[in-house]
């Protein structure tokens, strides 16, 4: 982990290791305010498990800095649109990642207002792949720490239990009473309170009993074949 933050903060400060983005550049300044704030972090021969938490943070705050100098993959509103021969033809693994890709624009924006309009099925869909990507990524104290994914929050035990994860939704549920973790103190929490979260309360045991239920992009993938006919034509091509 440490190695790799060290290798952001070198080729940040080489703009011959940066992609021409196309015009002038602050991204060395921006990265290098990062690290002159854990300038600290970096120095220390020994790591506790909240330091280590701290240069996770730490990479990810220096790749999205990093993100605007490279290719992404093509915006949603560029794929085609799905079709039967889709869900026909394709294996659960294929669909799921065409679902994903269509809805990744949606994801990222994290807001409920973005959702407005579309069919029930493509947001079920958005808000709990939403939630799987966090947990994914780094767990389920990341999800509840970042308010821009934070935003279905409430809903997730509902939708959860909509895709046929009824086992997952009541562990989500138990965990949550049992350390009453309750709405007005989530709300407030912020990326850097992870640490402090983790250290509170055992996610380790809560996320390696989830982990070890049906995967959700499996159920996920089975909820879009029952419910295909919301999926047909998305996303819809621009006049």
């Amino acid at each position: 982990m440490k190695e790799e933050i060290m290798k952001e903060k070198e080729e940040a400060v080489n703009p011959e290791t940066l992609p021409d983005a196309g015009g002038p550049t602050a991204l060395p300044e921006a990265l290098l305010g990062l690290f002159a704030d854990n300038e600290d972090l970096l120095e220390k021969d020994t790591l506790s498990s909240e330091d280590e938490f701290r240069l996770d943070l730490l990479l990810k705050q220096a790749a999205d800095e990093m993100s605007p100098f490279f290719d992404h993959a093509a915006p949603a509103s560029l794929l085609f649109p799905l079709t039967l021969t889709d869900f026909a033809d394709l294996s659960d693994e294929e669909l799921f990642e065409a679902l994903e890709e269509r809805t990744v624009d949606l994801a990222a924006a994290g807001e409920p207002e973005e959702l407005a309009g579309l069919p029930e099925a493509i947001q079920l869909f958005t808000r709990v792949n939403l939630f799987l990507t966090e947990f994914d990524d780094g767990g389920f104290a990341q999800y509840l720490c970042e308010p821009t994914v934070r935003a279905f929050f409430d809903r997730l035990p509902e939708d959860l239990r909509e895709i046929g994860a009824e086992e997952h939704s009541r562990l989500l549920e138990s965990f949550l009473a049992e350390n009453h973790l309750e709405k007005s103190g989530i709300d407030a929490l912020r990326p850097k309170d992870q640490p402090a979260l983790r250290k509170k309360y055992n996610f380790d045991l809560f996320e390696e009993q989830f982990s070890e239920l049906l995967p959700l992009w499996l159920l996920l993938t089975a909820h879009a074949r029952g419910h295909q006919a919301d999926w047909i034509g998305f996303p819809q091509e621009k006049e």
